[in-house]
Formats: C-alpha cells, sequence, structure tokens
C-alpha cells in the first residue's frame, strides 16, 4: 500500500513539474513579446510573393496550436530549431511532428526535408507556393 502511495506522488510530482517547466520555457521565450494582430503580422512579409490574409492566418493559427501558443505571439523569423525548438523539447517533439502532419492534411502540402524550412515565414510562404492557382484549379 505505501508503494502504491509513493509510486503515484512521484508520479504526480513528475507530471507538475513537467508542466511547470513547459511554462518557464515558454514564459522565458515570450514574455516581453507583445501580442500583434495577425493584420500587422501579415504585414510583415515581403511583398513578393504575395500571400493572402485568410491563408496567413490558417498557417500561422495552425502553427500556433501545435506549440500551444497565440497566434499573435509568432513572429516570421521565430525558428523552428532555434526558439521554438526549446519549447519543442518540452513536448516531446510533438510540435514539428504535429506541425508537418497537420501541414500534410490541412493543406495538402508535404514539407522538403531538404532544404528544410527554418522559419515561421518560410513555412508561410511555401505554403503558399504549393497551393493552386487559380489558372491550375480548372486543370487538376
Amino acid at each position: 500500500m505505501r508503494v502504491t502511495i509513493v509510486l503515484c506522488t512521484v508520479v504526480v510530482v513528475g507530471v507538475v513539474i513537467g508542466f511547470l517547466f513547459r511554462f518557464v520555457a515558454r514564459w522565458r521565450l515570450f514574455h516581453d513579446r507583445p501580442l500583434k494582430s495577425v493584420e500587422d503580422l501579415h504585414k510583415t512579409l515581403p511583398p513578393e510573393p504575395s500571400v493572402p490574409v485568410g491563408l496567413f492566418r490558417d498557417v500561422l493559427t495552425l502553427v500556433a496550436k501545435c506549440y500551444h501558443l497565440q497566434p499573435g505571439l509568432l513572429r516570421m523569423d521565430d525558428d523552428f530549431e532555434g526558439n521554438l525548438a526549446k519549447l519543442d523539447s518540452w513536448l516531446l517533439g510533438g510540435g514539428a511532428e504535429s506541425l508537418a502532419a497537420r501541414v500534410a492534411r490541412d493543406f495538402h502540402v508535404t514539407l522538403p526535408e531538404q532544404p528544410r524550412i527554418r522559419t515561421v515565414g518560410e513555412l508561410i510562404c511555401f505554403v503558399n507556393s504549393a497551393q493552386p492557382t487559380e489558372r491550375t484549379k480548372g486543370q487538376a
């Protein structure tokens, strides 16, 4: 009976510590970053190629969900192998794998192995470039 209580206590404490470390990691990375609107973030993309606001919002929201963040905290230069990887380590790698799977499912796009997509902005532009244009929609 005592062994069961001790094991249960250790598991509960471990889970609480894991959530605490995850919270601290997120706070350290984003505590001084103000929330921005999707429209303000969209303006930070280069003018070419033109990315529709709706697609921008969809991809940005997807990235935010995969990393358990608010979309307004993300920036176009956030690096999947840099600051987002620090969050991902507390998710046990779930953010990157979840993102690749969901991009494939939601946008019908397979992320390339090489060259790797490094930033949120690169991902948005890649998904945009892989979407059918008005000319090619009727040909498919």
